[in-house]
């Protein structure tokens, strides 16, 4: 989104269709003062607060991460629900102190055991765009943490863990942002289990190792989906 002004359109034309929530990221132009990224997002929630919010943070799209000071004020907005976050480090478990479990910090599904180790009260969730190669290995992760077979949910991490090794070019989020787009089509393509399409120019275009990498990504999601299908998590 460019401007509160296009994000509040965009809200209100989704709500009059149905929606009951979105995923809102901020504003990318330029590197929002964490006053402006609280006010952009009171501003949006009390235009159309018929519409929860999911905070969709980047830290490598939006040039810095939110701090937890942030946070906290961002929580005391009532329409902001959740959060999809990047990483578990010192200031994840910051941040969740700051939101006070007012807002769900999601992680990527392969942090999802170690948010849980964290706080279980709070993890109670994960995001994964490895669900758009298959579901199987996210929604048996799931079922292993919801039921408390954390030996078994470490062992699925370790292979969900695996399925990265190459989608990440030399292990790096940051070269990774360069080309997040075609990255993510041509493994989603590759696994099979939808089709995203071609990528639109201009992002179109990346080295050759690096479409190699995500195609063997896809490979090993599939080898894993197979794995949980057979019931290898189930001892």
């Amino acid at each position: 989104m460019l401007s509160t002004r296009e994000t509040i359109e965009r809200m209100k034309f989704v709500r009059d269709r149905g929606a009951h929530g979105t995923m809102l990221g901020r504003p990318m132009w330029c590197q929002l003062s964490p006053a402006a990224i609280v006010k952009y997002y009171r501003d949006v929630a009390e235009a159309v607060p018929e519409l929860g919010i999911v905070i969709y943070d980047n830290p490598e799209a939006f040039k810095g991460r939110i701090t937890p000071e942030t946070w906290a004020q961002l929580a005391d907005i009532p329409q902001v629900v959740a959060a999809k976050t990047i990483g578990i480090d010192k200031q994840y478990e910051q941040n969740l102190q700051a939101v006070k479990g007012r807002i769900r910090l999601m992680p990527l599904e392969r942090d999802w055991t170690k948010a849980v180790r964290i706080d279980p009260s709070v993890s109670l969730a994960a995001w994964a765009g490895s669900a758009s190669c298959g579901m199987e290995p996210c929604s048996k992760l799931r079922d292993l943490i919801r039921a408390g077979r954390m030996e078994q949910a470490e062992a699925l991490t370790e292979r969900i863990t695996w399925s990265y090794e190459t989608f990440f070019p030399n292990g790096d989020f940051h070269e990774f942002s360069k080309y997040n787009i075609p990255l993510e089509k041509e493994r989603f393509n590759a696994a099979g289990y939808i089709k995203a399409g071609p990528t639109r120019p201009p992002y179109d275009l990346m080295p050759q190792a690096y479409l190699e990498g995500t195609v063997e990504a896809a490979r090993r999601w599939r080898v894993l989906c197979a794995e949980v299908k057979r019931g290898e998590f189930e001892a």
